[in-house]
């Protein structure tokens, strides 16, 4: 790439990162990262969601509230509720 073309493409990343409620891509979870770690930085950037990133490839985003209920059915399920 040119220094052209990555002048374009900082100016472009310093645009939408500052769109209210965008997240960096410092700020991201790996496929392997556990929901308690997920939830933490979710709880300290205060966002519903986290882009899930895996060889600086982006694969999708994770969600608050479907972690939270898929992190209470393991808790239910290691305590033998609902049986």
């Amino acid at each position: 790439k040119t220094k052209f073309n990555l002048c374009i493409i900082q100016v472009k990343y310093l645009i939408i990162k500052n769109i209210s409620g965008m997240i960096g891509i410092e700020k991201y979870v790996l496929p392997t990262t556990s929901k308690q770690d997920a939830l933490s930085v979710m709880q300290e950037l205060d966002s519903k969601f986290l882009p899930v990133v895996q060889n600086e490839v982006f694969n999708g985003i994770i969600e608050m509230d479907k972690l939270s209920t898929s992190l209470l059915m393991d808790i239910s399920k290691t305590l033998n509720i609902g049986e």
